[in-house]
């Protein structure tokens, strides 16, 4: 993921965490997007 990371942009990564607020404002599990930012954060870290 790091090496991914210092060459892709933030395209895919945002739109999935623009379809996770939308699911997640429906269900209320706003818990799962923190869970999903730290991962990626420690993944391209």
């Amino acid at each position: 993921a790091k090496v991914l990371a210092e060459s892709s942009d933030g395209i895919v990564i945002g739109s999935s965490i623009v379809e996770m607020i939308a699911d997640g404002s429906r269900t209320k599990e706003f818990d799962r997007i923190g869970n999903y930012l730290r991962e990626i954060k420690t993944a391209i870290l």
